[in-house]
């Protein structure tokens, strides 16, 4: 088991992005919201709006975010595709893993429900 976080486990093409939009789950946090599909291999992106920043403050949140997922990969009970959305600023990396990890598992319960 690696935890590495490269390309392979990344979700990069604009279709399987738009597929995890549009038949995903969606569960929101407060600045912003995580989308889930069941798949064969878990795959993790992340979008951060504009609003949140210049690009020095977006390239952090999208570190954190690609950490938090990284840490995360391998504790989801089934495969899945997970893309992150930051509408808003987070002023810390606690703050911003403490909401992802509660969306998370949220997230994965409704997936779990669903199938």
């Amino acid at each position: 088991m690696s935890f590495k976080w490269d390309r392979v486990r990344r979700l990069r093409d604009d279709k399987a992005i738009q597929r995890v939009y549009n038949e995903g789950t969606r569960v929101k946090m407060t600045g912003g919201a995580l989308f889930f599909l069941p798949a064969e291999e878990f795959r993790g992106g992340v979008s951060v709006s504009r609003r949140v920043g210049n690009a020095v403050v977006r390239n952090r949140h999208k570190r954190w975010v690609g950490e938090i997922l990284r840490l995360r990969q391998y504790s989801f009970s089934q495969p899945l595709w997970v893309m992150v959305v930051i509408y808003r600023s987070y002023p810390s990396l606690g703050v911003l893993r403490r909401e992802i990890e509660d969306a998370l598992e949220r997230g994965e319960r409704a997936v779990c429900d669903r199938c």
